[in-house]
């Protein structure tokens, strides 16, 4: 949840707005988000989801909560969200993106496993809520659009490639209609199968985040910002570890499901602080802002399943 809320909070950083309480508001906003986009996903894949041994631990599979109450609970979220967005920041202009993330959040969520290729509308509804940020803050310009433009790329790549890796024998039984499937995708006896078509589709979005990861380093210094040399080494690196482990994810022979969780929380990590590192030169506060997302996903861990890096309702 705290990766997601960070979404709008970068998006007005990038946009120039420094002042915390509107990071705050903002972020509580990517919160409310959070619990709309995931809940209504969980609700809608519910029968789906209940064939699968692996999250047998989500309250709605478990009992704990059931589909009404769920609805509500989502519902509720996404109302109080736009109640929050307007009162604080009267803003018709931003309440646009915030509504077409939301309309592109709920078109995924309902269309994900009865067709191919609809990880777009998750990536472009991340893409627009990271604008809803910079519109809130009232400037977008070419360091906005490509912030926006890296956190859809790394969601696409996230739910589209790996999302679709982890789900395959499950969505394969049910016989959902994802990339993975489309694109050939199988495992047999334990032994990932993989097509071709499918590393093409994991591989092109990891080459289009390479290079909005130089151009945000040069819209940054357009835009008159100080960056130093220390930012582009953590940078470098940061490439290097994404090479890595996305190959590693791409030639992956063994399905094992604990460990592709492991990999999308690691992945999902390192792919997240590119952006906050170039934009500390803005504001001290982006440091925050970088740690929150790391903490939340290990304490959210720890909490409920007592492990660090694996979310065993991922």
């Amino acid at each position: 949840m705290f990766l997601t809320a960070s979404g709008p909070v970068l998006g007005a950083i990038a946009a120039g707005d420094t002042k915390f309480y509107d990071l705050i508001i903002l972020f509580v906003i990517g919160c409310l988000g959070h619990i709309y986009g995931f809940t209504q996903n969980d609700v809608v894949d519910y029968r789906i989801d209940l064939s699968s041994k692996d999250i047998q631990d989500r309250p709605l599979i478990s009992g704990t909560i059931n589909r009404r109450k769920a609805t509500l609970f989502y519902i509720t979220a996404g109302v109080i969200a736009y109640i929050i967005s307007y009162a604080y920041f009267r803003s018709v202009y931003s309440m646009v993106f915030l509504f077409l993330s939301t309309l592109g959040i709920t078109l995924y969520n309902y269309t994900s496993k009865k067709y191919p290729f609809m990880d777009i509308l998750d990536s472009s509804s991340v893409g627009l809520f990271i604008i809803f940020g910079a519109a809130a803050a009232g400037h977008i310009d070419n360091l906005v659009i490509t912030v926006s433009t890296i956190g859809a790329i790394q969601v696409f790549f996230m739910n589209g490639m790996i999302g679709g890796l982890k789900d395959l024998p499950n969505d394969f039984v049910n016989k959902a209609k994802t990339a993975a499937i489309y694109l050939g995708m199988r495992v047999d006896n334990g032994k990932i199968v993989w097509s071709r078509k499918f590393r093409v589709y994991g591989i092109i979005p990891m080459i289009l985040w390479y290079i909005m990861a130089f151009m945000i380093i040069y819209y940054a210094i357009d835009a008159g910002l100080h960056i130093s040399i220390l930012q582009i080494f953590l940078v470098s690196i940061i490439m290097v570890l994404l090479a890595f482990i996305s190959y590693r994810i791409l030639t992956v022979e063994i399905f094992d499901r604990g460990w592709l969780r492991k990999t999308i929380g690691l992945h999902y990590m390192i792919n997240y602080i590119t952006t906050p590192i170039i934009l500390a030169s803005i504001t001290a506060w982006t440091y925050i802002f970088l740690l929150l997302p790391p903490i939340g996903f290990i304490l959210s861990n720890i909490i409920l399943h007592g492990t660090v890096m694996a979310p065993k309702t991922m």
